[in-house]
């Protein structure tokens, strides 16, 4: 990936393509607050994670669209790819699949039982019981008490 891609995308924090536009002109990279730098090879390790969380998600050739541009489900999976270039240990997904058909909720739950594969715990709230399969543990909740939980293996 190139600056150029980075400063192009819609998906990217402006603090890192001010950096991106600074490291371009060769000045020094600094937040706002000056107390943290940034180096070219971080620079270069956050655009590979970036590329490597969209490239998860199949959502690469999209990076230089705008949310507007994007169908529900792939806005969904991009927002999923924003949290995974954190490397989370733990993801929280709310409503993962609400807003999406059944194409696109499918793609998604792989997505996070993929990422549960390779090590990331996830918590998901659903009202889809048809996703309930994907889980090693469910607990149902009313009113905010916890009444019952039930074990998947998977």
């Amino acid at each position: 990936m190139q600056i150029e891609d980075i400063v192009e995308s819609p998906f990217i924090p402006l603090s890192v393509i001010l950096r991106a536009h600074a490291a371009r002109r060769g000045d020094a990279i600094a937040l706002a607050d000056e107390t943290t730098r940034l180096s070219w090879a971080e620079l270069d390790t956050m655009l590979d994670r970036v590329a490597a969380a969209l490239e998860k998600v199949d959502m690469s050739h999209r990076m230089k669209h705008y949310p507007s541009q994007l169908s529900g489900g792939q806005q969904q999976r991009v927002a999923v790819a924003r949290a995974l270039a954190g490397d989370p240990v733990t993801l929280l997904a709310d409503e993962p699949t609400g807003n999406l058909d059944s194409k696109n909720g499918e793609a998604v739950m792989e997505l996070l039982t993929s990422l549960h594969a390779e090590g990331s715990t996830i918590v998901m709230v659903t009202h889809n019981p048809e996703f309930f399969d994907y889980t090693q543990r469910v607990v149902h909740v009313i009113d905010g008490k916890i009444v019952s939980e039930d074990r998947h293996p998977m």
